[in-house]
């Protein structure tokens, strides 16, 4: 085997690294964004914060793809980070006074969406690097620590953020996040990525190679299915996490929405430390539809009374499933596509996949709003006199929660749809794996 995959040390530095990296990011972007609201009080500019991280990625994965396929993967994650990390010395030197004179709201959108563009290449690499690093016994260790790293980003990212601006300031924030650049770089330094006998070749950015992933993918209609399955969890993902603020706080206190969002944390975070001791299961596609049913279940437990604790629980149990199945599905393309279209696969699946998350978050809302919240809003509402109203209630937020009622429906009809075509379920044993890299 290559001594990349014998040296587990060089893959745990290297995950160190990222790990540092995107604490650094999560820290940094969400005080931005809070630091957005407090200065324009506009939810419509809180909220465009995110369109500029996430639309820009989408648009130039496809050259991404194309580049971490024909280009040196290590050196085209160094040249990312470290152009990340002058745009946000940037961002330190407008938040001090330096640059610009102060930090103005356009600064950070032109920041967000440029650093978006070489994350979106960095990222990509990243990926297509992993079967190169990490041998395929240990892939569940990987990647069930790669979903600790998320979950402790995600953690300590709104709690620590939110204490180091509210005491040091926004300079302070985004010094931490040019620090931890920095060391994710430095740590890049002493990694050695196997040699790849397809790197070097010329970069064609024509139409035809950017359809080289598509063609691969659209080859086998059960990695179509597949792909699109984790498009529409994704949508499901954006309806509930941007809907879960107004269905908590139509019953409890923002604190009380604080302790939720923890807990769900903490639910992620426990989920990919059980994936890292125990690995991922053999059968990685029914794993993964079997996991979404459960979680479309969890979903339907919204019925119950309104509690803190029961959200609380349903959120835990729901970010506890996530890792096996993220995890699952990593490990399963790890396996199934050829190191010379990693790049390009990763980068289709990831505009697919991501794609719907922006669409989800700009459509639940009015949904909710216009459509939902109308029917239980009080006595007189359309279902207050129904069963449904005789259940859930009516009120702020009821709902919300029926819409979260009708999102575990559709999950679960889904996932059981998913379950009974075999193309989908026997995935993993109808494409044989990769043969990998070896040195001569």
């Amino acid at each position: 085997k290559m001594e990349g995959r014998k040296n587990k040390s060089q893959t745990y530095l290297l995950l160190l690294g990222q790990t540092l990296s995107h604490l650094g990011s999560y820290l940094s972007f969400f005080c931005l964004k809070i630091w957005i609201y407090d200065q324009t009080e506009s939810i419509t500019m809180f909220a465009a914060s995110t369109l500029f991280l996430e639309v820009p990625s989408i648009m130039i994965a496809p050259f991404a793809g194309i580049v971490a396929d024909k280009y040196d993967r290590r050196k085209v994650i160094i040249l990312c980070d470290s152009i990340c990390l002058m745009i946000t010395i940037g961002l330190l030197l407008a938040s001090s006074g330096i640059l610009f004179g102060q930090l103005q709201v356009w600064h950070i959108y032109v920041a967000a969406a440029i650093a978006s563009i070489f994350e979106t290449f960095q990222g990509t690499a990243f990926k297509a690097a992993i079967p190169d690093l990490v041998a395929k016994e240990d892939a569940g260790h990987f990647f069930g620590l790669q979903e600790v790293s998320d979950g402790i980003c995600q953690l300590l990212a709104p709690i620590g953020g939110g204490f180091i601006f509210g005491a040091f300031g926004m300079s302070t924030v985004i010094a931490i996040d040019c620090i931890t650049a920095a060391l994710a770089i430095i740590s890049l330094l002493f990694i050695t990525f196997p040699p790849s006998t397809h790197h070097g070749d010329k970069i064609d950015f024509s139409i035809h190679e950017m359809l080289q992933g598509w063609r691969f993918v659209s080859a086998n209609r059960g990695f179509m299915m597949l792909i699109f399955l984790f498009a529409f969890s994704n949508l499901v993902d954006a309806f509930i996490f941007s809907l879960l603020p107004p269905f908590v706080l139509g019953f409890a206190s923002i604190e009380e929405l604080g302790m939720i969002s923890s807990f769900c944390g903490i639910g992620m975070l426990v989920g990919g430390i059980i994936v890292s001791v125990l690995g991922i299961p053999k059968n990685r596609i029914p794993t993964i539809i079997v996991l979404m049913f459960f979680q479309g279940w969890t979903l339907v437990t919204a019925a119950l009374p309104p509690s803190s604790w029961i959200i609380a629980s349903v959120g835990f149990v729901y970010l506890l499933l996530a890792p096996f199945i993220s995890s699952s599905a990593a490990s399963f393309w790890m396996d199934k596509v050829p190191s010379e279209m990693r790049g390009r696969v990763t980068a289709l699946r990831g505009s697919i996949t991501t794609l719907s998350i922006p669409i989800g978050s700009a459509i639940s809302g009015p949904l909710a709003e216009f459509v939902f919240e109308p029917l239980l809003q009080d006595e007189n509402s359309i279902l207050s006199q129904t069963w449904i109203g005789s259940i859930l209630g009516t009120g702020v937020g009821r709902g919300v929660c029926l819409l979260w009622i009708v999102l575990g429906i559709i999950s679960v009809t889904v996932s059981t749809v998913a379950f009974l075509i075999p193309e989908l379920k026997n995935l993993d044993t109808i494409v044989p794996d990769v043969q990998l890299e070896k040195e001569d």
